[in-house]
């Protein structure tokens, strides 16, 4: 995770995906982490966070360190680690790009009809979104916010 810190809550389930670098793998992982996420839910009813808005912020947070962190490039890896408690989801996205410290406003004139910038304001929406420049992780929980 992107530090030690648990937010005081007690995760019940926990999942790990080491990938390389490349949409093909992001888009297994994406996959994978669905699934998982089926096989707790019914072992976690508290845990019922809709799938469209948990798919939304896998493929944000993976396609973010896989275009902007790693640059696409293959040899570099990218880690996800998702945790769940009862009324909790956290999931963590490290890779082995230089980082950033903010997050530009995509609201604002300059930004409003660029390509890229949007993603991160989304999931700021829909939970927590935190990142730590020196370990390269951002993280996202469901259950804090707007969830």
């Amino acid at each position: 995770m992107c530090n030690k810190e648990q937010n005081g809550h007690a995760y019940n389930f926990f999942y790990f995906n080491a990938m390389r670098s490349t949409r093909e793998d992001v888009d297994s992982a994406i996959t994978h982490a669905i699934s998982w996420y089926h096989s707790v839910k019914d072992q976690n009813p508290g845990t019922d966070i809709d799938e469209f808005h948990y798919r939304l912020v896998l493929d944000e947070l993976l396609t973010n360190a896989l275009v902007h962190g790693n640059r696409n490039n293959s040899n570099a890896t990218i880690r996800i680690t998702i945790r769940i408690a009862t009324y909790n989801i956290e999931i963590a996205v490290h890779d082995e790009g230089p980082g950033f410290r903010t997050i530009p406003y995509a609201r604002s004139q300059e930004n409003m009809f660029k390509k890229n910038g949007r993603g991160l304001f989304l999931l700021q929406n829909l939970g927590s979104v935190t990142w730590d420049d020196k370990t390269n992780c951002a993280r996202f929980i469901f259950g804090e916010n707007n969830t």
